[in-house]
């Protein structure tokens, strides 16, 4: 329990396991680390909650071999003594939740994903202006600039001084975690697979296309939970813990 370094082949990772109860694994978004949980964490004090920073992200090394985060994800639950646990994944860490769902159902309790990037999912087309500054800030290899294009896509709700901090990280991690990260499964011709209770949280305030995508994805799995939250963005951990909490807890109980 408390705060550990777990091996993931020559990485390591930060691992933070707290409380008692049900295991309930928080995955975080690309454009922040683990502490995205931090207001939500408290809020579960039921349960057993478990989080980590991905490579490259917060207090994990950098990555130095191709890897998979799906991966990352089940040496997390094999360091921690887990045959299986509920699995909370915001953006990023969504895909992981799903991965783990279809390549490992039987260590899958209940899946909850918010805002979640779903691997083969027809995207819409979002604002073109948005999505040239976009292009322009990753050609630029510049964290700063792409920081603060994050910060235009994701954050409608707004930012402050921490949370740019964690923007320029990411951006700064984003360059050789996205080349060491190596495809995990295609979700979207799979998703109708997922048997477990599961529930997706929708940001109404993040980008069209995320909305469209994760609505969709609610109605492809049977038996989802959609939540809409209207005063969120791409973070609902940050811009509203509590609902975020609530959500997690009926899914937990759902799965008995």
């Amino acid at each position: 329990m408390g705060e550990t370094m777990i091996v993931a082949g020559t990485d390591r990772l930060w691992v933070e396991d707290t409380g008692e109860g049900p295991p309930v694994v928080l995955i975080h978004p690309g454009i922040h680390d683990s502490t995205v949980w931090d207001t939500v964490v408290p809020l579960l004090e039921d349960l057993r909650s478990i989080r980590y920073d991905a490579r490259d992200f917060g207090r994990s090394s950098a990555s130095t071999q191709p890897f998979r985060a799906v991966d990352d994800l089940l040496a997390v639950l094999d360091a921690r003594g887990l045959e299986a646990a509920h699995l909370v994944g915001n953006s990023m860490g969504g895909a992981s939740a799903l991965s783990a769902a279809l390549e490992a159902p039987s260590r899958v309790l209940s899946l909850t994903v918010m805002c979640t990037a779903i691997a083969g999912y027809p995207w819409p087309d979002d604002d073109p202006d948005l999505e040239n500054a976009w292009a322009e800030a990753s050609a630029s290899g510049d964290p700063q600039q792409v920081a603060e294009v994050s910060a235009r896509i994701w954050c409608a709700a707004g930012t402050d001084a921490a949370l740019e901090a964690q923007l320029l990280a990411a951006a700064t991690a984003d360059a050789n975690h996205d080349a060491h990260e190596q495809d995990g499964p295609e979700h979207w011709s799979r998703v109708g697979e997922i048997a477990v209770p599961a529930a997706v949280v929708v940001g109404e305030r993040d980008v069209a296309s995320m909305v469209t995508a994760n609505t969709d994805l609610a109605a492809a799995i049977a038996g989802a939970e959609l939540v809409r939250l209207s005063e969120a963005d791409h973070l609902p951990s940050l811009r509203d813990p509590r609902a975020v909490a609530e959500v997690v807890r009926r899914t937990v109980a759902r799965a008995g």
